[in-house]
């Protein structure tokens, strides 16, 4: 096959260009490629950070590129750059080079430090490249933890360390640009016109209360906006919202004074804030709004509420009937030309009753199904139990193992290749049973006969606090044991509305007991729920459920 290079050079930012230069990096690289007669098929040569992957744009197309060429089993690519550090400082970009390197088809050259990271490298080569990369990461996260602590400091000392608003700079000395980070500071732009028209944005605001609309018109009309600058009304707003022009800034959720200079007046900022967002017209807001969705499948739409006040003819006393009805966001129903019915609040929660119904149980059966589930976990208990001394045997044997490989090491049966190898055959085995143990031990729980108790005390009294809670109990009490719930607004007549809903697990498994509990398949359906402990899944449901405080409260006794 083809040999060729691809040569990678990157600095982290523009700091580091008197440092570590492209263009150094570009002209070894390319030297090394002509001293190994490598054919340079691609240079990169980029600035970017090393240290997190999710804005290594261009090191992605690094790899992109080196995934092509491998696949297409044409060339042994030699990926050639600096060092270490200026390949890889994260292991989710080094574990991505490894898998390339063990195909055989992909090598990495380290021409400063005269390595070659290939498929036959050594465990101790390959150990030595990941050590590398963890001193690498080690120096990142330092760096960014050390640059954290000085940019605090920074804010206590009233100078914000981010990048200026508009009618601002980051400078060092008044109007000087300087390259010591710890010297820059924010001072007036010395573009006048910049801060021209932040001036003109809190005047018109301040004096005129004039929309975002009107001001950015405003602006425009006297060529206030810089030439090259652009500005939009979400930036204007930005701007009037920007306690900076006020004298303060935040940094890490805490506030600081500023020191920059102010431009703009006082009372202008003053005047700003005291303003408040125009009013409008809120949608009036239900008991059950937010609670249901349309249930027609092309609209999924919010159902709203929407009262109606009617006027008594005998008292002439005004009285509101809380109606609620499919929003149509969508418009599928106007689409349609379907008419909506408007469904009174206690109808819909009157329907809801039925849920309720379905996982009310009697203490007859509570206690036949606690008595099986319990029985059934005894035996699971039972189970993990046998099979952890197996799990204990067995690290036992392992440590056994440990010490004859040692035996025969020293006395020259094994030299110490083989007893790496060795060892690390039977530790992984044991660490494989160590593992299986504290599983184990997990599962031997008493939290399990708790849980059921509760839920299937919860099933006992469900229909009994339904029937004494008020509309805002019960609607809680719906939020806790149900989940999807929608309803149907168009029904052809009002008689057909209905609601959907899905009860959550473990509820649903008992209403499935409690509606098989009066057929003759009950103890069938009741033993496919929960079958014989060595499958460990018969109550999975009970198990793995964490019942919510509030079902466990009785939250209909107080109010």
């Amino acid at each position: 096959m083809k040999e060729i290079a691809i040569v990678l050079c990157r600095i982290s930012d523009l700091s580091q260009k008197d440092g570590y230069s492209l263009d150094a990096q570009k002209k070894h690289g390319l030297a090394y490629c002509k001293k190994n007669n490598f054919e340079v098929y691609k240079l990169f040569s980029f600035i970017e950070t090393a240290s997190k992957s999710s804005r290594r744009k261009k090191f992605e197309e690094v790899l992109d590129l080196l995934t092509k060429l491998a696949l297409s089993n044409k060339y042994i690519i030699n990926l050639v750059v600096e060092k270490p550090d200026r390949l890889s400082r994260n292991f989710t970009s080094k574990e991505k080079i490894n898998l390339l390197v063990m195909t055989g088809k992909v090598n990495v050259h380290y021409y400063k430090d005269k390595r070659i990271f290939d498929s036959n490298c050594s465990a101790a080569d390959i150990f030595t490249d990941d050590i590398q990369t963890a001193v690498s990461k080690y120096h990142s996260n330092n760096l960014k933890r050390e640059s954290e602590k000085g940019m605090t400091e920074k804010a206590s000392q009233g100078w914000m360390p981010q990048r200026a608003p508009y009618g601002y700079q980051n400078i060092g000395s008044k109007y000087k640009k300087t390259k010591n980070r710890d010297e820059i500071a924010i001072f007036p732009d010395p573009d006048i016109t910049m801060v021209s028209m932040v001036q003109r944005i809190y005047e018109l605001r301040a004096t005129l209360n004039m929309s975002y609309s009107n001001i950015l018109r405003v602006l425009r009309d006297e060529c206030l906006i810089p030439t090259g600058k652009t500005i939009s009304k979400s930036g204007i707003e930005g701007i009037l919202k920007n306690k900076f022009y006020g004298g303060y800034f935040d940094w890490h959720g805490i506030e600081y004074k500023g020191k920059h200079e102010l431009i703009i007046p006082p009372e202008h900022f003053k005047a700003v804030n005291s303003i408040k967002a125009s009013d409008y017209t809120r949608k009036p807001s239900g008991l059950l709004s937010g609670f249901l969705k349309c249930s027609h499948p092309e609209c999924e739409c919010s159902i709203i509420y929407d009262p109606k006040v009617k006027t008594l003819k005998t008292t002439g006393e005004k009285k509101i009937y809380h109606y609620y009805h499919c929003s149509d966001g969508k418009g599928v129903h106007k689409r349609d030309r379907v008419k909506q019915k408007n469904v009174t609040q206690k109808r819909i929660l009157d329907m809801f009753t039925k849920p309720i119904s379905e996982i009310s149980i009697t203490e007859e059966l509570a206690k036949a199904v606690s008595q099986a589930l319990k029985k059934a976990h005894d035996k699971t208990i039972d189970a993990h139990k046998r099979n952890m001394e197996g799990y204990r045997t067995m690290v036992k044997q392992a440590e056994i193992q440990e010490d004859k490989a040692y035996e025969h090491l020293s006395g020259g049966v094994i030299d110490e290749s083989t007893y790496q190898r060795q060892i690390t055959s039977i530790r992984e085995k044991k660490r494989k049973y160590e593992d299986l143990l504290e599983e184990g031990q997990v599962l031997i729980t008493t939290k399990f006969y708790e849980t059921s108790d509760r839920i299937l005390e919860l099933a006992k009294n469900a229909e009994s606090l339904w029937n004494t809670g008020t509309d805002t109990e019960r609607l809680k009490f719906l939020k806790l044991v149900l989940s999807n719930q929608t309803l149907d607004s168009c029904a052809k007549n009002i008689s057909d509305v209905n609601v959907g809903y899905e009860l959550i697990e473990p509820l649903s498994a008992i209403a499935d007991i409690k509606k098989a509990s009066t057929q003759a398949s009950f103890f069938n359906t009741f033993s496919k729920w929960c079958p014989v402990a060595e499958s460990n899944h018969g109550h999975k449901d009970f198990q793995s459920f964490a019942l919510p405080t509030e079902l466990t409260g009785h939250i209909f006794l107080v109010r």
